[in-house]
């Protein structure tokens, strides 16, 4: 879920190229990949790897577990690793969420946040976002600050 979070925030031309990707590989458009067009994507692009291989990087880009990649997962898993190391971009992420600007992220401000992105806000209810808040709060102070925030995108690599 940390991944989606900074996904939210790619520069726009990585956007676009990556929705043109996504749209590329989702053949019978219906806003998600399966694995077979995944792996039909990839084969396309010249791009070489084994099926267990591939079957497991699509097993770890879906982490709703719902046996088919959607638009925000298909980013997340596409940014390369470093840029969750970038404190400049972390900064900027966590500043999304952090609404009110106090240095703490809570569970409403998370819930507004995902409210502007339709399937988020359909698949996320209160106590799911509590249970993330859980997750990545240290100090039982039920809210997550910067500090947190970065140790929780690195933690879900």
């Amino acid at each position: 879920m940390a991944k989606h979070l900074v996904a939210h925030r790619v520069n726009q031309h990585e956007v676009e190229s990556l929705r043109g990707a996504f749209e590329r590989m989702d053949t019978n458009q219906d806003g998600v990949l399966s694995l077979e067009e995944m792996l039909a994507g990839v084969a396309h692009a010249g791009l070489d790897g084994d099926m267990s291989s591939m079957k497991e990087v699509y097993r770890r880009i879906d982490t709703d577990h719902s046996g088919q990649v959607d638009y925000t997962e298909f980013v997340a898993g596409a940014m390369d690793q470093r840029f969750f190391r970038q404190q400049e971009l972390c900064q900027e992420a966590f500043d999304v969420f952090d609404q009110n600007h106090d240095g703490d992220i809570t569970v409403d401000e998370l819930r507004e946040v995902l409210s502007n992105d339709c399937v988020a806000a359909s698949k996320l209810g209160k106590k799911n976002l509590e249970k993330i808040i859980e997750k990545a709060d240290r100090n039982g102070d039920h809210k997550i600050d910067f500090s947190e925030f970065v140790t929780m995108l690195n933690e879900s690599e």
